[in-house]
C-alpha cells in the first residue's frame, strides 16, 4: 500500500481519523476535534487558507465562517 504522499498535511493522526478506509480519496475531518484557531492550519501551507481574493479582514475565520 502507498503511504502518505509528500504533499499530506502534517499530522500525528491514524490514517482512519480522516479517511474512510475503502476509498482513501474519501476524506472526512471533524472539524470540532482540532483545538486552536483555523489559521494555525488553513495557513495556505497545511491546509487550504485565505485564497488571493479574500476580503481584507484581520477577523478569525470564525467571525464569519461556519464550520460544517
Amino acid at each position: 500500500a502507498t503511504g502518505k504522499p509528500g504533499n499530506h498535511i502534517p499530522s500525528s493522526n491514524t490514517c482512519d481519523d480522516c479517511h474512510v478506509v475503502t476509498d482513501w480519496t474519501d476524506v472526512r475531518f471533524d472539524h470540532a476535534s482540532v483545538s486552536g484557531a483555523c489559521a494555525s492550519c488553513h495557513n495556505g501551507s497545511t491546509a487550504t487558507g485565505k485564497p488571493g481574493n479574500h476580503i481584507p479582514s484581520s477577523n478569525t475565520c470564525d467571525d464569519c465562517h461556519v464550520v460544517t
